[in-house]
């Protein structure tokens, strides 16, 4: 069985982020999606996490750019 390949390109600005990532072949057994059963493993949870981290730094980067004014607001206490 031979592996595909599939790229993925976000431009978000002056900011390019290209993952490259395989694809495997669903089940040929004609079933729909099965209900879960188990909650996701810590392999699962780590990558989810990664990919919530990557698509804010897309936003971030889609909204903003080094020209942007940047202001520190800060006080006194009494």
């Amino acid at each position: 069985m031979r592996t595909v390949y599939r790229e993925k390109k976000y431009t978000c600005g002056e900011y390019l982020d290209v993952y490259i990532y395989p694809v495997f072949e669903p089940g040929k057994h004609g079933r729909g999606k099965r209900v879960k059963r188990k909650p996701s493993t810590e392999a699962q949870k780590k990558l989810n996490q990664r990919h919530r981290e990557e698509k804010l730094v897309r936003l971030l980067h889609a909204n903003f750019t080094p020209e942007d004014l940047e202001v520190h607001l800060t006080y006194k206490g009494a």
